[in-house]
């Protein structure tokens, strides 16, 4: 075991003049971005293969899918609209309904209330 430790030595030494210059750091930075953009890239290929083949086929479920999808792509937000509503929220009722809520969920932790034979 005693001949591994100067291997050991020039290893971690290594590791930490990388570090300490910065190289080991920005190559994993730049690794994170290009892993990123890859699945990224995936991502879009998949959904657009998705949607072809469910363009392409004809059975009722694939033309609700499509039309699902091509609805969600097609959706376009008002963002002064979605900020007035979300400055508008009054927090002393959000607190009234958070209070009145957990103390729903504490008494079922509190009672035991078995889930499982419970119909969805």
């Amino acid at each position: 075991m005693g001949s591994y430790d100067s291997q050991y030595e020039s290893y971690y030494a290594n590791i930490q003049k990388n570090r300490a210059g910065g190289t080991y750091k920005n190559l994993n930075r730049k690794s994170k971005y290009i892993n990123r953009f890859i699945q990224e890239i995936v991502g879009v290929f998949l959904l657009s293969f998705i949607i072809m083949f469910c363009k392409l086929v004809k059975t009722p479920q694939t033309v609700v899918a499509y039309n699902y999808m091509k609805k969600t792509v097609n959706y376009s937000i008002n963002y002064k609209q979605a900020w007035t509503e979300i400055s508008s929220i009054k927090y002393k009722d959000v607190e009234k309904y958070i209070n009145k809520y957990s103390k729903k969920v504490d008494k079922l932790i509190k009672d035991g209330v078995n889930f499982q034979n419970k119909p969805l």
